[in-house]
């Protein structure tokens, strides 16, 4: 929340006012708080005056307090920042909340009663919200509603006689369950299993009794169980669903576009489970386009297999997504469909939507045009084997496909590329981590996704044929799924200013923040020491990318219209995207698509739900490997990045791969260490040490546990200084002198 002293605006005031709750506040302690001396009373005045007039606040005499919601509300925690704001959405029905951006803290001396009141996704919390801006809301947390965790996951470990013990693999839970002998549910060591929680009046001896063996924790594939039952993600089919995926059969070429002697390839990385997209590239003929492209992106016709209503249908939308682990997928719809007839695999029939797209010399498109089509893939390429291919590298490919299909996709691409730059999107360097699993289920080795050409090149044919397909339904005036990135808060891009204030990334006050803005920045930090940091804080200033059915752009794709077309296997937005193109164009006068405003608003909001918690129990999943592979690792020095920083802790990202610690305060050198929360760094009260976020650091491997993921660490070992040697006796009080008698002066 605001700290004192930060510059005056009208979002710092609101935020400021927010935090005091229902209390009033007079001019002269906004004043105080903000360092308001002299002529800048008036500035000040002019606000308050301002705010009062246009209803942000409500004026008691010649007091002031922000105008809040009904006494308490109640709220569904969705997600938890790194600066510990939490995300938030309502539980009741409120016109004024519905698209609202509700960001919740606790506040000292405000927050649930008790240092141990832990709040995870998925809590339920009473709080008291305030309007910042028309859709923007601050609040703070009064209790949680409920005790959610009625249940955990765990390893069982025996206790001969006395049944046993359940350790949690959730790192945030510190308790071990004891479970008498007789709800074990004949649990042996290392199983796996899920507990149901008993209530207890004695709180240091929790229990519970184990209501189901998951597995083994010894066995390949324990990570991906303990993230599939910790998320409830649902991995089983359906009979129903099955039976459906099964009787499935290619269809016949009527009503289709014959793309069948096209040379259309797919190109996926070496690990990829199914294959979704091809593309195709050929100059553009027409002499008014000259230098022009022809472009076609064939995506698996899943729509024409799933319809609206029908089992696989409603099991796709429970998923929301497919999730990928490191060891496995759990697929949206079922492997006859997902890796058989909607894979497009090489010399194979497949039914598939098109999209035909020209673009001119610049890479801007011109026209489209949406076919519903027949297709046969042509060769099953990987980015890998293509870069070579394109660089002149020996490779196993033909000539003819280097030639006449590669070399115009690269060709294409470079058009492309002129159009991007020109759009300007944001472009981050975040490093993608890969966990590679050998047979016998432990990593092999972990790797940082390398960043090709070939990599952009189907990156830049999938947004523009997600772009067409936006520009479509809009065009039509058709319900659409749009995939939708607001632009940052004000509040989010203020913390950002005063952080880089007084530096070479400073932003300046009063200018519209674009994608370029932090592209300049990003720029100027490129190879540099505060590359990590500026990458990383301008990350964290970004709002999530959700599903919404009202268009409000791209911000950081730089796009006025946007929505996901290109993967309906493993996304349920596309598949909705899909069946609208279909409808909309009349390619089936079959197809059905009865869906409201109201359904396609709860739809977006159970999807994009979906999909974080996918990527949190991928990530939960990645951190046990790491954790795994990293304990035969203990005792060496590994090269590290702080990426991010608190009260209690720094988090350290390891160089060689990625891997997140956790590095305690108490194992930092030498000093004590006061949290700088506006600058994002701890300093030390004596040496003046400073520890900042982005920094580069060397790190000791103390400890790790596989089963939480948690990765512990303590700086390398170095040699003190000489002034740092008594460090301990620095610390204590100095022993007052005694003065010396004074004698009693002749007389």
């Amino acid at each position: 929340m605001i700290k004192k002293k930060s510059s005056l605006t009208r979002e710092a005031l609101l935020e400021y006012l927010s935090a005091q709750g229902a209390s009033n506040v007079s001019r002269r302690e906004i004043a105080r708080a903000f360092g308001i001396k002299g002529q800048d009373r008036i500035t000040l005045k002019a606000l308050l005056k301002q705010l009062w007039q246009d209803g942000s606040l409500i004026k008691k005499g010649k007091s002031y307090a922000i105008e809040s919601t009904p006494e308490f509300s109640s709220f569904e925690i969705i997600s938890i920042e790194s600066d510990g704001e939490f995300k938030a959405r309502p539980l009741t029905k409120s016109p004024e909340l519905e698209h609202a951006s509700v960001s919740l803290f606790i506040v000292s001396g405000r927050g649930p009663r008790g240092a141990s009141a832990k709040i995870r996704v998925g809590d339920r919390v009473l709080a008291r919200i305030y309007k910042i801006h028309d859709t923007v809301f601050h609040g703070h947390i009064f209790r949680k509603l409920e005790e959610t965790l009625s249940k955990t996951i765990g390893v069982y470990e025996e206790r001969p006689g006395k049944g046993g013990m359940v350790i949690p693999t959730d790192r945030q839970d510190k308790n071990r369950y004891l479970i008498d002998k007789l709800y074990t549910f004949n649990a042996h060591e290392g199983d796996l299993v899920e507990v149901e929680l008993i209530p207890s009046p004695n709180r240091a001896l929790p229990k519970g009794r184990i209501i189901r063996i998951i597995g083994s924790i010894k066995k390949p594939k324990s990570f991906s169980l303990i993230a599939i039952h910790t998320y409830d993600l649902p991995y089983k089919f359906s009979k129903d669903a099955l039976d459906l995926a099964e009787k499935a059969t290619i269809p016949q070429l009527k009503g289709r576009e014959d793309l069948r002697n096209i040379p259309l390839v797919t190109i996926d990385d070496e690990d990829a489970r199914d294959f979704d997209d091809a593309v195709f590239a050929e100059k553009d003929l027409d002499p008014k386009n000259p230098d022009g492209w022809h472009l076609i992106v064939a995506i698996a016709d899943v729509s024409y297999y799933v319809h609206e209503e029908d089992q696989l249908d409603k099991e796709a939308y429970e998923r929301g997504n497919s999730v990928y682990f490191p060891d496995s997928v759990i697929p949206m719809l079922p492997e006859e469909l997902s890796n058989g007839l909607c894979s497009l695999k090489p010399e194979e029939d497949r039914a598939c939507l098109a999209v035909h797209l020209w673009i001119n010399s610049k890479g801007q498109l011109i026209r489209h045009k949406f076919v519903r089509g027949l297709m046969r893939s042509y060769a099953r390429l990987t980015y890998k084997l293509t870069q070579r291919a394109y660089d002149g590298d020996e490779t196993a490919l033909p000539k003819d496909i280097v030639e006449k299909i590669v070399r115009p996709l690269y060709a294409a691409y470079f058009c492309l590329e002129k159009a991007r730059e020109h759009r300007a999107p944001l472009e981050l360097n975040v490093p993608e981590r890969q966990v590679l699993i050998n047979n016998n289920g432990a990593v092999e080795k972990i790797i940082m996704r390398p960043r090709l050409t070939s990599h952009r090149l189907i990156e830049d044919y999938m947004i523009l044929a997600n772009v067409a397909a936006a520009t479509t339904l809009e065009q039509k005036g058709f319900l659409a799924m749009y995939r939708v990135h607001d632009s940052p808060t004000l509040e989010k891009i203020e913390a950002l200013r005063e952080f880089l204030k007084g530096t070479s990334f400073a932003l300046p006050k009063g200018s519209v923040i674009l994608p370029k803005t932090f592209n300049y920045m990003l720029e100027k930090a490129a190879s540099t020491p505060m590359d990590t940091m500026i990458n990383t804080l301008v990350l964290r200033t970004q709002s999530q990318a959700i599903y919404s059915p009202k268009n409000i752009g791209h911000f950081g794709l730089n796009l006025r219209s946007y929505c996901h077309f290109t993967s309906p296997i493993r996304r349920y937005a596309d598949l909705l995207v899909h069946r609208a193109l279909i409808k909309s164009l009349k390619l089936d006068k079959e197809a059905k698509f009865s869906y409201t405003m109201k359904q396609f608003e709860a739809i977006a909001e159970h999807i994009s739900f979906t999909e974080r918690q996918a990527a949190e129990a991928e990530r939960s999943t990645s951190e046990r490997y790491l954790s795994a592979y990293l304990s035969e690792k203990i005792g060496q020095v590994f090269e590290g990045v702080i990426s991010g920083v608190t009260n209690f802790a720094l988090f350290v990202s390891l160089k060689e791969n990625g891997a997140d610690c956790f590095l305690p305060l108490r194992k930092l050198p030498d000093d004590y260490y006061v949290f700088d929360e506006s600058n994002h760094r701890l300093v030390g009260r004596r040496y003046k040490k400073i520890f900042t976020l982005g920094d580069s650091v060397k790190v000791l491997l103390e400890e790790t546990n596989p089963l939480t993921g948690q990765i512990l660490v303590s700086m390398a070992p170095y040699q003190k200084s000489p002034e740092m040697k008594d460090t301990k006796r620095s610390f204590q009080r100095p022993k007052s002198k005694k003065a010396p008698k004074r004698r009693p002066k002749k007389s």
